[in-house]
């Protein structure tokens, strides 16, 4: 399975494209309807002041993006760092640049917008811009032994460090080796809703996992905000906004509020680029 996925992914991008048009959005758009139930529901309480037939062309084009995500998935299990790195680019630089000047390490949170996966190529931000900023990423161990070989490879193959979930902790207290950054994604539905921070988000009463900005205080971290663009198929930017620099100075809550603030405003702006198809917003405010 390995070697005929990465066989797969060698085959141009173009091709992956045309799949994506002429097959999978059409099987999981109108033959499948996947999820379509949870993707209408999460959009019109998202944005009640939208008509039904702008929801349903937010719908479609999610649709087409959520295609798109799925064969770009198989392109970058075996993409080389070379032809990534042409791909690739970065709005902002100076964010993160700043930081490693002042020898800050910081924490970089996103969200499921855009294609998440291209995270296994941010540290591609090193060959860009001349910078030894250490790049490490939150890896959860699969069950199935191939699977999580491949995974772990394809996320790590561009130069990203994959630490085991239960590593996190020593890894940010971690001050010997230089400036370095872990990457997070917010989550809309905590385990523990009486633990999440509640806030106002696209409308509906939501729990924040508070765990990003917990981090951050405690071992002293500043928080970067990432977003991933994509002017055209096949090319993406990572975009940096800061947050914070000193995250003891904040108020409860306030990093994650400007954290989702954020998301949110991309989100509006295009919409069908987040991740519609999760039940988010399954617990209630205690």
């Amino acid at each position: 399975m390995k070697i005929l996925l990465k066989s797969l992914s060698a085959l141009p991008f173009w091709f992956w494209y045309g799949l994506s048009d002429l097959l999978i959005f059409p099987v999981l758009y109108y033959l499948i309807g996947y999820r379509k139930a949870v993707v209408t529901g999460n959009l019109e309480r998202s944005f009640p002041e939208k008509s039904k037939a702008e929801i349903a062309k937010i719908r479609k084009a999610f649709y087409h993006h959520f295609s798109d995500i799925m064969v770009e998935y198989i392109k970058l299990l075996g993409i080389s760092t070379r032809e990534l790195n042409k791909r690739i680019g970065f709005e902002n630089p100076e964010v993160l640049k700043q930081l490693e000047a002042q020898g800050k390490s910081f924490l970089m949170v996103g969200g499921h917008f855009g294609n998440w996966e291209l995270h296994s190529g941010i540290a591609l931000f090193n060959k860009q811009h001349q910078s030894k900023i250490n790049f490490k990423g939150i890896y959860k161990v699969q069950k199935n032994k191939a699977v999580d070989d491949l995974l772990f490879e394809s996320r790590s193959r561009h130069g990203v460090n994959l630490l085991p979930t239960d590593e996190v902790k020593n890894q940010l207290s971690d001050k010997e080796n230089g400036v370095f950054t872990m990457i997070f994604l917010g989550d809309q539905s905590p385990s523990n809703a009486l633990r999440a921070h509640w806030t106002t988000f696209l409308n509906q009463d939501t729990g924040i996992l508070m765990g990003t900005e917990r981090y951050a205080q405690i071992f002293d971290l500043a928080v970067v905000y990432v977003r991933i663009l994509q002017p055209k198929r096949g090319h993406f930017v990572f975009d940096f906004e800061l947050i914070s620099t000193d995250a003891n100075a904040t108020e409860k809550g306030e990093i994650s509020e400007a954290h989702h603030q954020l998301l949110e405003k991309d989100i509006r702006e295009t919409p069908h680029r987040w991740l519609w198809t999760h039940k988010r917003w399954k617990k209630k405010k205690p």
